[in-house]
């Protein structure tokens, strides 16, 4: 009672705008990890559901743990969507599943709506190519990126390396080459 399309265990982390606060509220990055670990374990993270589409993601806000967004993103676009009739379990709800599926395919997620910026997950691809409107051309470059190797092991910006799993928003529209170092997953 009282929740429509989730549960209460599931609205908890639905808080995109202020992470930051929510960690702060389990009681700092360790406890808020092992209750993010726990979301997952339990099975609890819905792909179809929109309050949970940005929490693989809730484990960049914590140091050395993006590798573990990086497992649930790649785990989530393997085991729910394929190109069948049958490719996109649930409801599509107006193409919301859609878009996590692209961004995500990509290796980019826009967690928090109104935040120009991305959270760097794993992608499906070798290289996605993104022609911008102006002429210009984004480009994610993951070499070797293949089933095993699903991990990001470094990540570089326009051959600057980035210290923390977040891309802006500009960076995309100005065109460049975001290139991820894939390497075998957990």
């Amino acid at each position: 009672p009282g929740f429509v399309e989730g549960t209460g265990w599931q609205y908890a982390f639905m808080v995109p705008h202020d992470v930051d606060a929510l960690i702060d509220l389990h009681g700092g990055p360790e406890p808020f990890l092992e209750h993010v670990e726990a979301l997952f374990t339990a099975e609890r993270f819905t792909v179809f559901n929109e309050p949970d589409l940005a929490y693989p993601y809730l484990f960049t806000y914590l140091e050395e743990q993006a590798h573990q967004t990086q497992r649930e993103v790649r785990r989530a676009l393997v085991e729910h969507f394929g190109d069948g009739p049958d490719g996109l379990e649930g409801n599509d709800d107006a193409g919301t599943i859609s878009a996590w599926y692209l961004f995500n395919a990509m290796g980019f997620y826009p967690v928090t709506p109104g935040l120009a910026e991305y959270r760097i997950g794993s992608p499906l691809f070798e290289q996605v190519t993104l022609h911008l409107p102006h002429g210009a051309t984004f480009v994610v470059d993951a070499p070797g990126n293949d089933e095993d190797s699903t991990r990001v092991g470094s990540m570089t910006l326009n051959g600057e390396l980035l210290d923390a799993p977040t891309l802006p928003h500009d960076a995309i529209t100005a065109g460049g080459v975001l290139a991820l170092e894939m390497v075998p997953g957990e």
